[in-house]
Formats: C-alpha cells, structure tokens, sequence
C-alpha cells in the first residue's frame, strides 16, 4: 500500500508515482495537514480515481483535479504511472496573486473531482513543466528557483485552465460495498494502526463481525487484516527508527506496546532485525 504523507508545508510538492496493477495498491491523499488541491497527470496505463462521493477512470493524458480524502489505484491490471502535484491553499493564493490571475481560483475551488482530456501538444508542455517543478523542488528555497518555481506553476494552472475551456468532466460512480469497506478499513489503520493493533477494534468501528471484515478484506487485498495491521506497524516503527532518536522504549509506547520486550521481538520477528540493529544499521 502506498501512503503519501505530509512531511512539511513547503507550499507545493511534485512526485512521480507508479501503482502496480497486479494487487490492491492505494494512494490516499489527505489534506488533513497541509496540502488541500491536487493535480494528477496520466502518463501511463488507467488509473481509477474515487473521492467520497464521485469516481472517475482516467488513462494517459488525462489530467485530473482531485479534492482531499480522495485516494487512487491502478485499473486494468496494468501499472500505472502518474505526476501527482499537491499544494496548499496559501501558495495557490500567493502564486495566483503574483501571476495577478485570480479567475484560476474557480478551476481548484469547487473540492470536485473531474478530468481534463489533453491533446498531445499540451500534454508535452504540461509534462515538460512537471519535470522543471520537480528539478527546482530539489534544490530548495534559494531566490532564483523560488522565482522560476512561481512562473512555472502559474504555467501549468495556465495550461490547465485552456484545458478546462475545451473540455468536459467524466465521472464514474462505481466503487462497490465490499470495496468501500475495505477502503474504510485501509483508512483506519492508516491514521489508527499505531494505537491499535486488534482487528477486532476496526471491526467493531465499522459495524461488522470480526470474520465478515476478515473474509472482506482478504477477498480484495490477499491478505488478513492482522497482516495489514501488521505492515502499518512496521512501517511506523521503521520512520520513527529513522526520523527521530526516541528511544527504544519511548517507540514501544507510543506505539502501544505493552512493553519494550514485546515491541523488539516484534519488530525482530518482522524485520530479522532488532530496533537498535535496525537504526544502527540505517546510520551506518
């Protein structure tokens, strides 16, 4: 599963991301923290986009407006690989001010999700301005590439905005029940896996019996929540291992581990590695 986080309000963020389509593989994208718009481009294969309420299939060359809480999986059994731009609210206002262009405001404001068709004349332009934000959103705050980073984007929403001129929305609404709870469930350990390690937990939050969530869950994913529980778990771990120097036992109970004995030989049975081995490891 894949998780695209927060880390930092840095005003925008560029990424290219593929989704393999041979398993259940999941983008969520929040905008609990930081990030409220997103533009996704289409390079390759189908990808099947669902917010709560609407759902659409875009292939390459679309490009597609999102809202926040959406999330994202590869369809047609084929990878799919896709630009994902993502940016507050305050560096839209800022980059829109400058460009003096405020009418842009109603292509991101509508918290709908809807397609573009691009032609290929624009889709190379819209691609070849991906590639500059992502080159200058490597080389950090400096004057010259803030300045460089504000015309292209205003280039980009530019290009979008010809687009929306020319073009109409597609939506498809067909995400099915046994789909939705699982997402649901996938969600929940996402933002919960941390503090709470029992299926039984997200069965009862859900309104089903342990095996029905069991029997849900597998039939898409191929695998039990137990197992997926586990993943986020070990996931988590690894970042605070990585990003912090908390102590072993300060990881175990913010993870909720009942000690710090029970947190290593369950990081170790799941890694082959003890948390300390593991961080030395990394720091090598």
């Amino acid at each position: 599963m894949v998780l695209i986080t927060a880390l930092g309000d840095t005003g925008f963020q560029v990424r290219r991301l593929q989704l393999r389509g041979d398993a259940f593989t999941l983008a969520f994208l929040y905008g609990v923290q930081y990030f409220r718009y997103h533009i996704i481009v289409v390079t390759e294969g189908q990808l099947q986009i669902n917010s709560d309420t609407q759902g659409l299939k875009a292939v390459a060359m679309d490009v597609c407006i999102v809202p926040p809480e959406s999330y994202m999986k590869a369809a047609g059994g084929q990878t799919v690989i896709v630009w994902l731009v993502r940016f507050t609210e305050t560096y839209l206002r800022q980059t829109l001010y400058t460009a003096r262009n405020t009418t842009l405001t109603v292509l991101l404001e509508r918290e709908e999700l809807y397609s573009l068709k691009a032609d290929e004349f624009h889709f190379q332009v819209i691609c070849q301005l991906l590639l500059l934000l992502e080159k200058h959103q490597k080389q950090g705050t400096s004057q010259h590439a803030g300045t460089i980073t504000t015309l292209t984007f205003n280039l980009l929403l530019n290009c979008l905005l010809e687009l929306r001129e020319h073009t109409g929305s597609r939506f498809t609404n067909a995400v099915r029940r046994k789909e939705q709870l699982t997402i649901a469930f996938l969600r929940l350990v996402e933002q919960q896996g941390g503090m709470h390690h029992d299926v039984g937990y997200y069965a009862d939050v859900l309104c089903m019996t342990r095996g029905n969530l069991t029997k849900t869950v597998r039939q898409l994913t191929g695998k039990s929540p137990k197992a997926l529980i586990t993943v986020a778990l070990v996931r988590l771990a690894k970042e605070l291992l990585d990003g912090s120097e908390v102590p072993v036992y300060g990881i175990a109970e913010a993870l909720h581990f009942g000690s710090s004995s029970a947190f290593v030989n369950f990081f170790r049975h799941h890694t082959g590695l003890t948390p300390e081995a593991y961080r030395n490891r990394k720091n090598r």
